[in-house]
């Protein structure tokens, strides 16, 4: 059976046309479209709606939206990648994460501002990163652990948030959120400096 060759990144043109989305594509979608209900499920789950804290519908919808990441990288790497596949895949997590978070601030778990810093972190690496990718700059590599890290804190601030409710829970919450601001803050600087050097060679 042939596999579509779906366009790379770095192609011209055709980055919305529904066309050209690959199966990969679509999984990404639906991870986003889980979102809203996501956030939904956490304010339920805070308030105590469900009863038991621990077994409700949050903890199934986060592991589907789980099992489309784990998926739709399964399929870009045996159906390939279309040219807007990395940036939708990145994206996707990045709503269902703010998603949660929006939650957290309803209940009272974190600061709003928090979430505004995060945001505008993302939407400029995201236009760095895209910048740099069309440049075929490698060295975006080697900032991306700390946005691995900062993805973890974040992961780790959901689950903790997400809890039965314990004595130091909002205080683990805040820092949990504090450690992601910051691991935030110092890859997006990162990449600002692997930009501006990467701009200057080119010169």
């Amino acid at each position: 059976m042939m596999v579509k060759r779906w366009p790379k990144v770095g192609d011209s043109g055709r980055f919305w046309q529904l066309a050209f989305w690959s199966p990969a594509d679509w999984v990404s979608n639906v991870r986003a479209l889980l979102a809203p209900g996501l956030a939904v499920a956490c304010v339920l789950n805070g308030l105590g709606v469900w009863g038991d804290r621990f077994f409700n519908w949050w903890w199934l919808i986060w592991a589907l939206i789980g099992l489309t990441d784990k998926l739709d990288g399964s399929l870009a790497k045996k159906l390939g990648s279309s040219m807007r596949g990395p940036t939708n895949d990145e994206q996707s997590d990045k709503i269902c994460v703010f998603a949660v978070f929006i939650a957290c601030i309803v209940l009272g778990l974190a600061p709003w501002y928090w979430l505004v810093i995060m945001m505008w972190r993302d939407i400029v690496v995201t236009i760095i990163r895209g910048q740099m990718r069309k440049r075929g700059d490698k060295s975006i590599n080697s900032a991306q652990w700390l946005g691995k890290a900062k993805t973890v804190g974040q992961f780790l601030t959901v689950v903790v948030a997400m809890l039965p409710p314990f004595e130091a829970q909002l205080t683990v919450v805040w820092w949990l959120a504090l450690a992601s601001v910051a691991l935030s803050l110092a890859s997006g600087w990162r990449y600002f400096q692997l930009a501006m050097t990467s701009g200057s060679k080119d010169e």
